[in-house]
């Protein structure tokens, strides 16, 4: 009788603890399932809130501009480019090693634990993450819809762990979305003035202007010289050298930055001089003409890169006294910005020449310089004909519609590169 007691409790205890899995299992799956739909929910709202940003707004008219004009138009898709991409995944590395607040943390500060003081750091930092993010929550998501379709939703199955599993790592992804600071913590210290729009005001015949007036100062030469050529500062460390004849004026410049993947060892431009050559290439052609056909414009400039070097000061203070309410300071990389200007609107350049005779070997890159509009009718230094070592690579392939492994393998070669350059300088 005893035993037949001790069994029917024993039947109730256990019947207890099973109503008690099953009450903790369902509000496990009401949690989860609350997960999802929260995740659905933040990413849908910082979608909306990084779309309003005037600068993702004025990509969206622009975009819509161009769809207006040419239907048939084959556009990229919306979002980071190929490069962009691998440095998000870098910074995001370093960034997600801690809890989602903490990330945010991290993303005030660099590699070596200073704080970040630069407002287009911390903005790098925040679109990396909101970036990683959104695409986690995407495929986290899918992947989960996929294995409810498959019933791994029911505790029962085999599959319930590995769902439950998705959902919890969707969860960190969704609280970094909802952690972001919806402004920038940073303000930048200084409006920042781009070289192309430094130029605006300027008369169209400045650069001879600007030559004239530094008559007996030994950077006369190397101003006109870095006008007609646009080179960069550190390429005219060991002196630009001419040669012409009667009808053409050719120099050859050996590239300052370029590595197994980019840039150009070296570029050639040739100028025909003809009815309608403008005053600078015409200067240049008669002062080559002078020396006997062969004209070095010496530059002895101890640190050309630098925006206050005595080059660009001097380049500076000739500006200054020929345009006294001129706002912006012109220094030596205006002149290969206004170089880039002439080159982009000329009609005899085909697009691969114009990114030579800048020393690029990436096609999108002379995007960063210059404008067609600010080019100056009558006065262009555009070269005829441009010739260069390597042929420039094509766009970058859009990383939308890039897997990850083919985002991770051009930066592991891009890496290796480095490294193999790093290794080449160090042994010299």
């Amino acid at each position: 009788m005893r035993a037949q007691q001790a069994g029917h409790g024993g039947g109730k205890k256990a019947a207890a603890q099973s109503r008690g899995l099953l009450v903790e299992e369902a509000a496990e799956r009401r949690e989860l399932f609350a997960e999802i739909t929260r995740a659905r929910a933040v990413a849908k709202s910082r979608r909306q809130h990084l779309a309003a940003h005037p600068a993702a707004v004025f990509k969206a008219k622009r975009r819509a501009e161009m769809l207006a004009k040419n239907p048939a138009a084959v556009l990229p898709e919306p979002g980071p480019n190929f490069e962009t991409v691998a440095m998000y995944q870098g910074a995001v590395e370093r960034l997600l090693r801690d809890t989602p607040g903490e990330t945010w943390i991290a993303a005030m500060h660099l590699m070596d634990g200073r704080p970040v003081e630069s407002a287009a750091t911390w903005n790098m930092h925040s679109s990396a993450l909101n970036w990683w993010a959104l695409k986690q929550v995407d495929a986290l998501l899918a992947s989960q819809e996929r294995m409810q379709e498959g019933g791994a939703r029911d505790p029962w199955h085999p599959n319930f762990q590995i769902w439950s599993n998705t959902v919890r790592r969707l969860k960190f992804a969704r609280e970094i979305l909802e952690l972001a600071p919806h402004e920038s913590p940073i303000e930048e210290k200084r409006k920042r003035v781009s070289k192309r729009g430094s130029l605006a005001g300027l008369t169209d015949n400045w650069i001879m202007e600007v030559y004239s007036d530094m008559a007996g100062s030994r950077w006369q030469l190397p101003f006109l010289a870095a006008a007609v050529t646009g080179s960069r500062p550190a390429e005219m460390t060991e002196g630009l050298s001419f040669t012409a004849t009667s009808k053409f004026l050719k120099i050859r410049l050996a590239g300052a930055k370029f590595s197994d993947i980019s840039g150009q060892e070296w570029r050639e431009l040739t100028w025909e001089i003809g009815p309608n050559t403008s005053p600078a290439i015409r200067e240049m052609h008669r002062l080559a003409m002078d020396a006997h056909g062969s004209l070095k414009a010496s530059f002895d400039d101890p640190c050309p890169e630098d925006a206050k070097s005595p080059f660009s000061k001097a380049i500076a203070r000739a500006v200054k006294r020929l345009y006294p309410r001129h706002k912006h300071r012109v220094s030596a990389y205006s002149l290969r910005n206004a170089y880039a200007s002439d080159c982009k609107a000329s009609e005899v350049l085909t697009d691969d020449q114009k990114s030579q005779s800048l020393g690029h070997i990436a096609a999108e890159t002379k995007g960063f310089y210059g404008s067609k509009r600010a080019s100056r009718a009558g006065y262009s230094v555009a070269p005829t004909t441009v010739t260069a070592k390597d042929a420039v690579r094509p766009g970058f392939k859009h990383a939308n519609t890039m897997s990850l492994g083919e985002v991770k393998e051009h930066k592991l070669t891009a890496q290796a590169a480095a490294k193999k350059m790093k290794a080449k300088t160090s042994k010299r």
